[in-house]
């Protein structure tokens, strides 16, 4: 986690994970508000629906400065969306104390990381991977 790429993916990870509670309606479960967001995150087209918010346009502008390849956007889409619920759980479903718990991962993303499953470790290293990959090919053409 030393390296500045994968802290600047984490980051742009922390800032989609921290735009998503705008999905909860009035009616809604806590685990129904989670799973549409999940939803909303993972669908292409059912994301620009997301981009409601000034916090929701920023996450996904953070995200194009990653990388504008729709298959990596996806890939980053699809861990925070896997993540989400871990924040909504520790955050007790209320948008506000996620929005605590999402400072304080900031301030501290290796804990954060560290928290996550042994998958969506993996996952993530895939993405840096990946970006790495497709940097260093850039790089090489003229």
């Amino acid at each position: 986690m030393a390296q500045i790429a994968p802290r600047f993916i984490l980051f742009g990870l922390l800032a989609l994970i921290l735009s998503g509670p705008f999905l909860a309606g009035a009616d809604d479960t806590a685990a129904s508000s989670v799973r549409k967001t999940q939803d909303m995150m993972r669908d292409p087209g059912s994301r620009k629906q997301m981009l409601n918010t000034p916090a929701a346009k920023a996450a996904d502008q953070q995200v194009d400065l990653i990388t504008n390849d729709p298959r990596q956007k996806d890939a980053i889409y699809n861990l925070s969306a896997d993540l989400f619920p871990n924040v909504a759980t520790k955050g007790g479903n209320d948008p506000t104390e996620m929005t605590r718990q999402m400072e304080k991962a900031m301030q501290n993303p290796e804990g954060f990381y560290n928290s996550w499953t042994p998958e969506q470790k993996a996952n993530f290293q895939k993405i840096v991977h990946d970006l790495e990959s497709a940097k260093a090919g850039s790089a090489t053409q003229p």
